[in-house]
């Protein structure tokens, strides 16, 4: 079986600790990873960028310097995309900056500036959340943005960025004085909204009604205040 046989096989299953494993082994884990990110199976693809922030919090598996190049490629990638989405770039890109935040942060500006790209949404929210997770004063400055997306029309779009107001809400108060109004008036308009979306989530693909997780998102914003 090939390595990239066996890294499907292992993506398959949901083994990440196997293509850590692996990739100690091999050297081109990482390379075999990426290419996978433009597989036509959505979960293989999600997955995929989920392990390559597997691989980046391993340092003795890939170091920073090796994460940084991929990191750069993937933005590469993203400017080739040929009016599709990126695939699975700015997913892996935003599972490896979570993977080392404080290493790492200095491409959090690019991956922002993305945001003017509608393709690109809910893997930059996805992103946003994952790496908002553990160092959520990286966004403190970019706030307003996920904010103005909270009445965006596609429930994919909305739903997203309601699930990163969850993890980005609290960055810094004092950016928030003039926000946390508007987050939560916004946020509040969502309670109702039935719409189901896809949301990747420890391994899988969730279907969540996005007044759930509007009202999970608030609930977050309360209880850190």
């Amino acid at each position: 079986m090939s390595a990239k046989d066996q890294i499907k096989e292992l993506l398959g299953n949901k083994d990440f600790d196997g293509v850590v494993e692996l990739a100690r082994r091999d050297r081109g884990v990482a390379r075999h990873l990426t290419s996978l990110l433009y597989n036509e199976d959505n979960l293989l693809h999600w997955r995929a960028a989920d392990a390559l922030g597997k691989l980046t919090a391993h340092q003795d598996v890939l170091s920073e310097d090796k994460a940084r190049i991929i990191i750069g490629r993937l933005f590469i990638n993203l400017e080739d995309q040929s009016g599709g989405n990126g695939w699975g770039s700015m997913e892996a890109i935003g599972a490896m900056i979570a993977a080392q935040p404080y290493k790492l942060s200095s491409f959090v500006p690019k991956m922002i500036s993305k945001i003017s790209d509608a393709r690109l949404w809910v893997g930059l929210l996805w992103s946003i959340r994952q790496i908002g997770e553990k160092q959520p004063d990286l966004f403190k400055d970019y706030i307003f943005h996920v904010v103005g997306l909270l009445r965006n029309p596609r429930r994919t779009t909305r739903g997203h960025a309601a699930w990163a107001l969850g993890a980005i809400g609290d960055a810094d108060v004092r950016v928030l004085e003039g926000l946390i109004l508007d987050v939560r008036e916004t946020l509040g308009g969502l309670l109702n909204d039935k719409n189901l979306i896809p949301i990747y989530i420890d391994g899988d693909i969730h279907e969540r009604v996005i007044g759930d997780i509007a009202k999970e998102a608030l609930a977050a914003l309360r209880v850190r205040e």
